[in-house]
C-alpha cells in the first residue's frame, strides 16, 4: 500500500488500532514470537471485547515488546483501554507473573500513521472463536473491569493516546485471590486475630478435593505452562496437550 503523506495523517484508516504494552501471554518478544503466540494474543483480545469481534492483524517489530492490534472499524475500544492486571484477568498462571500488568491504549494514528508503512510487520491470526475446552484457556470471561491508566512514562507512550474523558480514574475493587501486605502499624486486635486464624488454618492438612488442580496443559513452542498460583511442588505438569489452533 502506498505511503500516505503526513503526519498528521488525517485520512480514515477504515479500522481501529490499539497498542498493547507487555501483552499476554508475554513469554516471548521479537523473532521468538510464534504463530501460537499470536493466536493466543488474538484470543485474549477477543475475550477482552466480549467475544463481539476478532482481531484482524497484530503488528510487531523485533526491537520492541509492544504490539499494535488492528480491529474492525465498528468496535468500541473505550471499555478495554487502561490497565489489565494479570492477577485479575487470568484464572491461573505462573506465580512469577502475578504482578504483571498489560496496558492497552488507543494507537496514535494521526501522528504515527499506518503501522505497516513504518516497518511494523503484519502477523495474522490462524484461529477464531473460542479455544478448545481441554486447553483450559486462562483468560477470565466475562472479562473483568479494566482500570484507568495513563501512557505517560510507559514504553508505549510515543505510540499511544491518553484515555478519553469518559474513562476517568475510578476505584476498582481487587477481586484477585491475593491478600495485600499489611504494615504492622495498621494491625488491630481484629486483624491480629484474623492473622492467627489464617496461620492455624494453613497448618491444617490440605483437604482440597483430588483433581482440583489436576494435570494442567502446557502450551507448545515456547509458550509458558499456565499454572495455578500455588507453590511449585503442588503442580504436576507431566502431560502435554495440543496448543490452540493446532
Amino acid at each position: 500500500m502506498p505511503k500516505k503523506k503526513g503526519p498528521p495523517y488525517t485520512d480514515d484508516p477504515g479500522c481501529k488500532y490499539i497498542v498493547i504494552e507487555d501483552p499476554w501471554p508475554g513469554n516471548a518478544s521479537g523473532k521468538a514470537r510464534t504463530q501460537v503466540y499470536y493466536n493466543h494474543l488474538c484470543t485474549w483480545v477477543r475475550f477482552m471485547l466480549g467475544k463481539a469481534a476478532e482481531p484482524e492483524v497484530v503488528y510487531s517489530v523485533n526491537t520492541r515488546d509492544e504490539v499494535i492490534v488492528q480491529l474492525p472499524k465498528q468496535v468500541d475500544i473505550t471499555p478495554i483501554l487502561g490497565a489489565h492486571p494479570w492477577r485479575r484477568i487470568l484464572s491461573h498462571g505462573d506465580a512469577r507473573d502475578k504482578d504483571r500488568v498489560s496496558y492497552v491504549f488507543e494507537y496514535d494514528y494521526r501522528n504515527r500513521g499506518e503501522p505497516g508503512n513504518h516497518n511494523w510487520v503484519e502477523n495474522f491470526p490462524t484461529v477464531s472463536g473460542d479455544p478448545p475446552p481441554h486447553l483450559r484457556f486462562p483468560v477470565i470471561f466475562p472479562y473483568p473491569h479494566v482500570s484507568w491508566a495513563s501512557p505517560k512514562g510507559k514504553n508505549c507512550a510515543d505510540l499511544a493516546l491518553p484515555l478519553p474523558r469518559t474513562r476517568q480514574p475510578t476505584p476498582v475493587p481487587d477481586t484477585s485471590l491475593f491478600e495485600p501486605y499489611q504494615h504492622p502499624s495498621q494491625l488491630t486486635s481484629g486483624t491480629v486475630e484474623n492473622a492467627q486464624h489464617r496461620v492455624r488454618s494453613e497448618a491444617q492438612p490440605d483437604r482440597q478435593p483430588p483433581g482440583k488442580l489436576g494435570k494442567l496443559d502446557p502450551y507448545e513452542e515456547g509458550v509458558p505452562v499456565i499454572l495455578h498460583l500455588v507453590p511449585p511442588h503442588r503442580v504436576d505438569v507431566s502431560q502435554k496437550r495440543t496448543p490452540c489452533g493446532r
